[in-house]
């Protein structure tokens, strides 16, 4: 145990923060704060070791879950409209140059479906192409002809798997994949999903299919998947009858 015990000011401290934390009804962001403090000053010091040991004894928290609740709120803290642990835990994941960005298409997701912004918008959105590593070559932007027997190849080869794995778990040697043969179907069914909503569906509306450049909604690629153009279209059409 350490021998710079604390002054009376920073036990006082202390017990405000450890407050802070042990009714949790101010939200994430002030727990992730006061443990931040906590940590940086060495609060803990009077009776343990480590910051890691007192997050152990005093709360029976690990400490990969206590940092992502420090990251979380020091996120929360920067970009405006984060308001719970998930959003915050998700925005952590993505390089900090890129934080606000994401949580702004994000939050434009959630609007355009007119609720409340969910983790897995952020989680959906960090996945997004980024309009700097968009081709500036203006033949290049979306046609109908451009890889569509590929795209066509993609699903074909999803739904042979499905098929595949249907009679492997139907043989006698599938046996042990039998067990497993609904968390196969459906997994193959979201990637199938996948293929279908990231395939390009029409030109973009916003930048009129790469006429104009530096389009934010199509990441200067001139065209859209399915589910986002039909965001963008329900947006301006809600815009236009406003």
């Amino acid at each position: 145990m350490s021998t710079e015990l604390l002054n009376a000011t920073e036990k006082r401290k202390l017990r405000n923060l450890e407050k802070i934390i042990d009714d949790g009804l101010k939200g994430f962001i002030f727990v992730g704060n006061a443990l931040s403090e906590i940590s940086d000053l060495k609060l803990y010091r009077d009776e343990y070791d480590s910051f890691d040991a007192y997050l152990k004894d005093r709360w029976m928290l690990g400490r990969s879950y206590a940092y992502r609740l420090i990251q979380g709120a020091e996120v929360a803290t920067r970009i405006e409209g984060v308001s719970n642990e998930g959003q915050a835990r998700e925005l952590v994941r993505v390089p900090y140059t890129d934080q606000e960005a994401v949580f702004d298409r994000a939050r434009e997701r959630a609007e355009l479906e007119d609720r409340e912004i969910i983790a897995r918008d952020i989680r959906e959105a960090a996945t997004e192409p980024s309009s700097m590593t968009a081709r500036e070559v203006a033949d290049e932007v979306w046609k109908d002809e451009n890889c569509s027997e590929l795209w066509d190849l993609a699903l074909e080869i999803v739904d042979e798997m499905k098929q595949v794995t249907r009679k492997l778990a139907s043989h006698p040697e599938g046996c042990w994949l039998q067990a497993h043969a609904d968390t196969i179907d459906m997994k193959i069914r979201d990637v199938k999903k996948l293929v279908i909503h990231s395939r390009p569906e029409g030109s973009c509306p916003m930048c009129l299919g790469g006429l104009q450049t530096k389009c934010e909604v199509c990441r200067s690629r001139g065209w859209l998947p399915s589910a986002r153009l039909k965001n963008v279209k329900k947006k301006l059409q809600l815009d236009e009858d406003a």
